[in-house]
C-alpha cells in the first residue's frame, strides 16, 4: 500500500534527522561534538507520569542521566539563577514501579545501578529509601543526586531526545499494517495505535511531521 511505504519512509527520515540535526529550539545540547544530546528543562510542574507525557509531546522522554551527562546537567542547573532552576526538584526517567527495588530507565528498560556516584549522598548507600511509596526518580536541590520520590508530587522535568528509538517498533507496525484484515479491523487499529503512543515517542514525531496518524490508523 502507498501509505505503508510512506510510513516506512517517514520513519527512516525521522530517525536519520534525529541523528544528524542539531537540537530543536528550547533544547540544550549537552553533546561532546560527535553526538548531540538534547535536553529540555520543562518548567511547568507535574506528577511523574504527567511529566513523562509532556516530554513525549515534545518528541522526547524523561531523561536518562548516565555517566558524565548527570554531572553536566548538575553544572548547568547550578549555573542558572536560583529563581529559575537552582531551587527546584526535577523528574527524570527512572522507576522501580514494576518491581520494587529494581530501578530501570524507562526509555530502554536498562537497569540503573545503585550507590555511587549518582545516588544521594554519593559517599554511602542511603538512597533509594522510600520503599513502595516512592517509586520514581527525581533530582532534588541542592545536590541533584538521584532520590526515590513519590510520583504524585509535582516537580519540573528534564526531557531528552533519544535518536532512533522508534526504528524497531516502526518496522513491526509497518509489517502488521500490510495486512488487509488489520486495515479493516477498527479495534486492532485503536489498540496498536494506543500502544505505540504509550510506548514510543516516534509516533508523536510522526504526527507532528505529517499530520497523517489519525487518517491512517483511526479513521
Amino acid at each position: 500500500m502507498k501509505w505503508t511505504a510512506s510510513l516506512a519512509v517517514a520513519a527512516a527520515a525521522l530517525c536519520l534527522a534525529s541523528v544528524q540535526a542539531t537540537c530543536p529550539n528550547g533544547f540544550v545540547n549537552f553533546g561532546d561534538g560527535n553526538e548531540d544530546v538534547c535536553i529540555f528543562f520543562f518548567r511547568a510542574k507535574d506528577t511523574w507520569h504527567g511529566m513523562k507525557s509532556s516530554c513525549q509531546l515534545l518528541g522526547s522522554d524523561l531523561a536518562t542521566l548516565t555517566g558524565n551527562l548527570h554531572t553536566k546537567v548538575i553544572e548547568y542547573i547550578n549555573d542558572q539563577p536560583a529563581e529559575d532552576l537552582r531551587d527546584e526538584t526535577f523528574w527524570i526517567g527512572g522507576t522501580d514501579e514494576v518491581m520494587d527495588g529494581t530501578w530501570r530507565w524507562t526509555h530502554d528498560n536498562s537497569q540503573i545501578p545503585l550507590g555511587t556516584p549518582h545516588w544521594y549522598p554519593c559517599n554511602r548507600h542511603e538512597e533509594p529509601d522510600g520503599g513502595t511509596s516512592q517509586n520514581f526518580l527525581c533530582l532534588p536541590n541542592p545536590k541533584f543526586y538521584f532520590h526515590s520520590c513519590d510520583g504524585n508530587a509535582k516537580y519540573m522535568g528534564i526531557c531528552q531526545i533519544f535518536p532512533c528509538i522508534m526504528s524497531f517498533l516502526m518496522w513491526v507496525l509497518v509489517m502488521i499494517c500490510t495486512s488487509r484484515s488489520f486495515v479493516n479491523n477498527f479495534s486492532i487499529k485503536i489498540s496498536i495505535a494506543n500502544y505505540a503512543m504509550d510506548r514510543d515517542v516516534a509516533w508523536t514525531w510522526y504526527i507532528k511531521a505529517t499530520g497523517k496518524f489519525t487518517n491512517i490508523f483511526i479513521s
